[in-house]
């Protein structure tokens, strides 16, 4: 869930909600930004920017 939140507001951060990726983490539980990275990199196997982006295709589930 922590991470489904964290998604959905690095998109709405991307869409100028003024959230910056540091607060988003910290918003949704996570030590920092790097904890964040770290995270959506295991569980998406992309980076944070490639995720929101639609860079990199990910599995339903992962979201």
């Amino acid at each position: 869930m922590r991470f489904e939140r964290a998604v959905g507001l690095l998109r709405a951060a991307c869409r100028g909600s003024g959230m910056t990726p540091t607060e988003v983490a910290l918003a949704c539980g996570y030590a920092d930004q790097a904890h964040l990275c770290r995270e959506v990199a295991q569980l998406a196997g992309c980076s944070p920017g490639q995720l929101i982006a639609g860079d990199v295709p990910v599995a339903p589930e992962a979201l």
